[in-house]
């Protein structure tokens, strides 16, 4: 099991990159640098990136992006929230 990432020393934010999510080509929520996380590890050919964090109890966040006229199907999806503990918080753009 990974270690919680944070707290960090400064305020700011942890950027996807910081985070390693970038470097598999993928976006991802910004977290506070004091803010305790785990990067969840997605077994996704979609635009996602996820994290549980621990604020006053601990929540699952995801980004996810739809680009415009590709096809996503249903199973896609469902497969990403089998992955995805919860309570989850679901953010995103199409």
């Amino acid at each position: 099991m990974q270690a919680w990432g944070g707290p960090g020393v400064t305020l700011g934010l942890h950027s996807a990159s910081s985070a390693g999510w970038v470097s598999r080509g993928r976006g991802g929520p910004l977290i506070r640098n004091r803010t305790r996380f785990l990067e969840i590890d997605l077994k996704t050919g979609l635009h996602a990136a996820a994290a549980t964090i621990c604020l006053e109890k601990i929540l699952t966040i995801c980004s996810l992006y739809l680009p415009p006229n590709s096809p996503v199907s249903k199973l896609s999806l469902a497969e990403l929230f089998e992955q995805l503990p919860l309570p989850l918080r679901l953010f995103g753009r199409k």
